[in-house]
């Protein structure tokens, strides 16, 4: 049996995560809360805004991935969550149009959720953010953002 090198891995994944100019992530099942969940791997660029709020919201079974496949592009996942903005309901008819214009906002945002976000943090509290565009996909979707800092004893002089 043939095993691979490091480096022969890492070109298959590459090569895995473009295919066509579509970027791709591998997904793998999961037993979580004793269902069967297909979650997103992250590729060689690593994790994303994108693939923890999918992962997040199958796990809360707002979202499905096709069991049958091992792979997804990224352009799906935007799809699928584009699709998840929509089907949001509020019960509050006079948040109508500040809803739609925040969904519209968040729909410009998808594709950048990919590659990271911009926030800028306060220091009052681990869930206190200034707010920015960013945020309202987060505040839609009903996920709690946090942030935190690990203490480096060398910056102690």
């Amino acid at each position: 049996m043939a095993t691979r090198t490091n480096q022969e891995t890492r070109t298959n994944q590459a090569d895995q995560a473009t295919r066509n100019g579509e970027v791709t992530y591998q997904i793998k099942e999961i037993n979580y809360g004793g269902e069967n969940k297909m979650i997103i791997l992250p590729n060689e660029n690593g994790s994303s805004p994108l693939i923890a709020i999918c992962n997040l919201l199958i796990l809360r079974n707002g979202m499905d991935l096709t069991p049958d496949r091992c792979e997804v592009t990224q352009q799906r996942l935007i799809d699928l969550l584009a699709f998840r903005l929509f089907m949001i309901e509020d019960d509050k008819e006079e948040h109508f149009e500040n809803k739609a214009q925040n969904i519209m906002d968040a729909m410009e945002l998808l594709p950048r959720l990919a590659y990271g976000i911009d926030v800028n943090v306060k220091f009052r509290s681990i869930d206190d953010f200034e707010l920015s565009p960013e945020l309202t996909i987060f505040g839609l979707l009903k996920i709690p953002l946090y942030h935190g800092w690990i203490f480096d004893p060398q910056w102690v002089t």
